[in-house]
C-alpha cells in the first residue's frame, strides 16, 4: 500500500482492483472490513467442503457473531474413531482445503465420534 500523504487514507491503486472499483479512497480499517466481507464463507460452503471429504459427517455450524467470519462447528463422524483430537482436527482442516485463515477467518472445532455422542 502506498501512503498518499494523508495519514489515515491510502491510495487504492496498490490494492486489488476487483475489491475497489466502486471507490477512490478507503481507510485501512475500511479496506480490511470490505475485503473480509467479500471473501467470507457461508456455512453451506463450509458444510459442502467437509461433506466432500467426510461423507458421513453430521455437521452443526453456528455463526458466533453474525459476520460470516467467526464460526463454531461440531462435527460427528465415524472417521474420528480411534483418532486423537489433533488427528480429528487435522482431518477437518484438510477437508477445508486451506481456507482457514483466508476466506474462513475463524473456526472453533468440536469433533465427536458417534459412540460418544449418544
Amino acid at each position: 500500500m502506498q501512503d498518499d500523504g494523508n495519514s489515515d487514507c491510502y491510495s487504492i491503486r496498490s490494492w486489488p482492483i476487483e475489491y475497489f472499483s466502486f471507490c477512490f479512497y478507503l481507510t485501512y480499517t475500511e479496506y480490511i472490513f470490505v475485503k473480509a466481507k467479500l471473501m467470507a464463507m457461508n456455512p453451506e460452503e463450509i458444510t459442502r467442503l467437509i461433506k466432500k471429504s467426510i461423507p458421513d459427517a453430521i455437521i452443526d455450524i453456528k455463526d458466533l457473531v453474525g459476520d460470516n467470519n467467526h464460526y463454531a462447528a461440531t462435527i460427528t463422524s465415524c472417521r474420528f474413531i480411534g483418532k486423537s483430537k489433533i488427528q480429528q482436527h487435522q482431518i477437518v482442516y484438510a477437508a477445508l482445503q486451506g481456507y482457514i485463515g483466508g476466506a474462513l477467518h475463524a473456526l472453533s472445532l468440536t469433533t465427536v465420534t458417534p459412540l460418544l455422542n449418544k
